[in-house]
């Protein structure tokens, strides 16, 4: 027997049951036919693929400039953490299940603790990383290093600052990579960063000659 009589078959049979049993019936039946779509639809809605993420990431990041390192992009989460506005991070995640952070601060010295020695600036702390790579551009510095497994590179004009990082590997070569590339995404979005978030840069105050501590 064809699928088609089958289905026309069973159709009558269900139509001639419906009609015995009254519209109650059919509404029952119309209940259960559209739970039963709608589960399915839901279903097939779960099984799509999330959408990705379009540029730029993080206001000023391309794929050009996080492909080297992170592949495809597949997440972006941005955030301000700070009651106040002053501190501002993004993370961009690949599908090589790496992710680059970023934290920005008008002020690094009083908002980016966590990377300063007492009494000592957050830039000449990290310059003073073993390995640390410094090199001026324009007006900032730009500090590159390595530490507790995670690779650094920094943008610092003024008071205001951006460090980019990224979970190093154990391999030193790979590590050393991942410095040059994150070297570039800094020198050429940290200004830009900066600005787009609303972190305007201050000089930074010059010290006194005549006060000693």
């Amino acid at each position: 027997m064809r699928w088609g009589s089958v289905v026309s078959a069973f159709s009558e049979r269900l139509w001639g049951l419906a009609n015995r049993m009254g519209a109650p019936f059919v509404v029952s039946l119309m209940i259960v036919a559209l739970v039963l779509v709608g589960r399915l639809a839901w279903w097939g809605y779960q099984q799509l693929p999330p959408p990705r993420p379009s540029e730029p990431y993080c206001l000023v990041l391309t794929d050009e400039d996080v492909a080297p390192i992170l592949g495809e992009v597949t997440e972006v989460f941005e955030g301000d953490y700070s009651t106040s506005g002053e501190y501002w991070t993004c993370r961009v995640g690949g599908d090589n299940e790496q992710r680059i952070y970023i934290e920005a601060a008008p002020d690094a010295d009083d908002v980016l603790i966590d990377y300063k020695a007492i009494g000592v600036s957050v830039v000449d702390t990290v310059s003073a990383r073993p390995g640390a790579r410094v090199q001026a551009v324009g007006d900032a510095t730009v500090v590159s290093w390595v530490g507790q497994r995670y690779a650094y590179a920094g943008w610092f004009e003024g008071t205001a600052a951006v460090i980019f990082s990224i979970k190093a590997t154990n391999d030193g070569v790979s590590a050393a990579a991942q410095i040059s590339f994150l070297e570039g995404i800094a020198i050429e979005r940290g200004a830009e960063l900066l600005d787009d978030v609303g972190f305007t840069t201050t000089p930074s105050p010059t010290p006194d000659p005549y006060w000693t501590p």
